[in-house]
């Protein structure tokens, strides 16, 4: 099983992507990555990390799940790090980057799915 803690639920992958999940990993499952307030101390990130821990290690307990982790960067640093003291493997997904400048300035950004790697 692969838990996608992020941004992007499944139904947004492209298919090369959600295929390759499934074959690595088996079911797929979206867990929404939370908003992380960009005034809060590091101490308050700790508390969600916490908190979120809880919660999927309990809803998903079996070990050899393992966990998309991808988000605002304090917070998915102390997820991988829970996760993977624990016992936990977490992968990211890598991703080729297209930028076009548009006339008015503003950036047409696409990613185009390479593989998953895993964090540690």
């Amino acid at each position: 099983m692969l838990i996608n803690i992020s941004n992007h639920p499944q139904s947004t992958w492209s298919d090369e992507q959600l295929k390759k999940a499934q074959q690595l990993y088996g079911e797929v499952v979206d867990y929404p990555f939370p908003l992380v307030d960009p005034s809060w101390s590091i101490e308050e990130v700790i508390g969600l990390a916490n908190a979120l821990y809880a919660d999927i290690t309990q809803k998903y307990p079996n070990k050899h799940t393992y966990l998309h982790i991808m988000g605002e960067h304090s917070l998915v640093y102390h997820l991988v790090s829970m996760f993977e003291q624990n016992g936990y493997t977490c992968v990211l997904s890598t991703t080729d980057r297209t930028v076009e400048v548009l006339p008015d300035g503003s950036k047409k950004v696409l990613f185009d799915f390479v593989r998953f790697r895993k964090y540690n």
